[in-house]
């Protein structure tokens, strides 16, 4: 279509000279008194001159009539043509132009619109043969991945049973903010689920790191108690008023309610007069604890006794970025050389289910505290002993796709 437009454009741009010829020589004509069949003369006559007719012009309107007329071309008409080109390029061109694309755009997408309603399901029962192909390949670790996620539901709504039942004073915000957490984990281990079934390792592998990210952060509740879980807490304010502050930047204060913007303000001054000026960091609730003006992300996870930003964390992060990296390398590719997908794919899956098991059982574990009772002993074995199942099945269907995939490549 864009070729088509783009010569058809050319064709026209190529005529113009022609048409405005064609109006002056109509001009002429009326003026010399002919009134009948005036544009029909005019473009025949427009067609011998350019052709580089010479002599006489004749046109036979099919009457008997005899009548000669003398036209005389200046170099001004020649100018006038010139400038009337010149003008239509200049003032009428673009609006012509984009009063097209408009129309044209509009057509294509009535069609589109028409069109979509049974291209859709034709779409989708493709992408639904695609998933049924991906669970006969990695069904076995996803239902394991699946039981792994309901089970650690089921601890966390009996850790949140004990804890509305509690009267005890002590690390009561501490274990309020673990579940909190625990719960977004959930959340996003749901999510991760859904892109794996789906096909979206990179996707899903993204989505790993915030989970990551919950972990580090549960990790520092758990290791120093309510006194960090307040300030985590009491941060909300920072983060608040850093959204406010971004959105007057933006779209100006008119919009927003004067009396919101006071109690943000309030609210942001109070936690600085309480915990100073290093809580307004990103990670200020850290702050004290780890004895860091600003702390960074690497120092909540040295404090936790985790690697510094380890690989996967790397490799997940080039999918949430736009850096380059993110787009010459993907878990969905086969093979070395091969030309990023845009969609599903039935490979790499394995790295971000085999990474978010152990960081949801390493989560979860954190809600135990010292496993001083059995029964957390035996919940806490058995995600465990699930989590290197899980790993053992989803590296078992990768080495065997890696094998299919070689013996496809052979075959071809």
């Amino acid at each position: 279509m864009e070729k088509f437009l783009s010569n058809l454009l050319h064709e026209q741009l190529k005529d113009l000279p022609r048409v405005f010829l064609v109006k002056k020589i109509e001009k002429k004509i009326e003026d010399a008194g002919v009134t009948k069949n005036v544009t029909e003369i005019a473009e025949a006559l427009s067609k011998h001159l350019l052709s580089g007719g010479k002599g006489d012009f004749n046109w036979d309107d099919g009457s008997n009539a005899h009548k000669s007329i003398d036209l005389t071309f200046t170099e001004k008409d020649t100018e006038d043509i010139e400038k009337s080109v010149k003008s239509f390029l200049k003032d009428d061109l673009p609006d012509i132009l984009t009063s097209t694309v408009s129309e044209i755009a509009s057509n294509q997408l009535k069609t589109a619109k028409k069109e979509w309603p049974q291209y859709h399901i034709w779409e989708r029962g493709q992408h639904q043969i695609f998933k049924d192909n991906l669970e006969l390949r990695w069904g076995k670790g996803l239902n394991l991945l699946r039981l792994l996620l309901s089970e650690t539901l089921q601890i966390g709504q009996l850790k949140l049973d004990a804890l509305l039942r509690s009267k005890a004073k002590k690390n009561i915000r501490k274990r309020e903010v673990l579940l909190m957490l625990h719960l977004r984990a959930a959340q996003t281990t749901a999510e991760i689920i859904t892109l794996i079934e789906n096909g979206y390792a990179d996707g899903a592998m993204a989505r790993w790191r915030t989970l990551y990210e919950l972990r580090i952060v549960a990790g520092l509740v758990e290791k120093f108690g309510d006194e960090i879980a307040v300030k985590y807490l009491d941060h909300e304010h920072v983060t608040t008023k850093r959204e406010m502050d971004n959105e007057i930047r933006h779209s100006g204060s008119e919009d927003i309610d004067p009396d919101h913007v006071k109690v943000v303000n309030d609210n942001f001054a109070e936690v600085i007069n309480l915990y100073g000026n290093s809580f307004a960091s990103p990670y200020g609730w850290a702050a004290e604890t780890l004895n860091k003006k600003k702390p960074t992300f690497q120092d909540l996870e040295i404090s936790v006794g985790l690697p510094e930003l380890p690989p996967n964390y790397k490799m997940a992060s080039y999918r949430v970025h736009a850096g380059v990296a993110g787009l010459v390398s993907g878990l969905g590719i086969l093979g070395e050389g091969t030309i990023p997908i845009a969609g599903a794919s039935n490979a790499g899956l394995q790295m971000p289910a085999i990474n978010t098991a152990y960081t949801l059982v390493q989560f979860t574990g954190l809600l135990f505290g010292n496993l001083n009772r059995m029964a957390d002993q035996l919940h806490v074995a058995a995600i465990v002993k699930l989590r290197d199942e899980i790993e053992t099945e989803f590296v078992k269907a990768a080495r065997k796709l890696e094998r299919d995939e070689m013996k496809i490549q052979r075959s071809s």
